[in-house]
């Protein structure tokens, strides 16, 4: 593929590593457990791919968010928002999404911060909104 072809690039990369049992499913193993690639790897990957103004998104652990922004630095992208994702309300957040852009000679605009995305309600059942984003609805507030 060409390099800066791309308007878009979307990543959800393996993070399991060497935990858990491997699939014995070669492709399951692989998108869970990877091929030895770092989230470096990916993050140049998608800076390689991704034209001048186009938008990387991708989905990661939270408790990885200092290796992120630092591999985002290091492949001259800037993250420009960010929303974590709790599985409950009164749980920590465990994984985070976000866009980022090349980084430009000017500055680029300060890394939004919306309101975090809970999944489950107490009784365990979807929220309004992972349930309108489970069905291609979107999100309530489009930006």
């Amino acid at each position: 593929l060409r390099r800066h072809c791309f308007d878009l690039v979307m990543a959800n990369p393996p993070y399991f590593g060497d935990q858990g049992r491997p699939s014995p499913i070669p492709e399951r193993r692989l998108a869970r457990q990877g091929a030895g690639e770092t989230l470096a790897d990916w993050c140049m990957a998608i800076a390689y791919h991704l034209h001048p103004k186009g938008i990387g998104a991708l989905v990661y652990p939270s408790e990885g968010i200092s290796e992120l922004f630092h591999a985002a630095k290091a492949a001259k992208l800037e993250i420009v928002w960010l929303r974590a994702i709790h599985p409950f309300a009164d749980q920590p957040a465990n994984r985070v999404v976000l866009r980022m852009v090349r980084k430009r000679s000017r500055r680029n605009p300060p890394c939004e911060m919306p309101p975090p995305l809970f999944v489950r309600t107490d009784d365990e059942t979807y929220t309004a909104e992972a349930m309108a984003m489970m069905e291609s609805k979107g999100p309530s507030k489009r930006r």
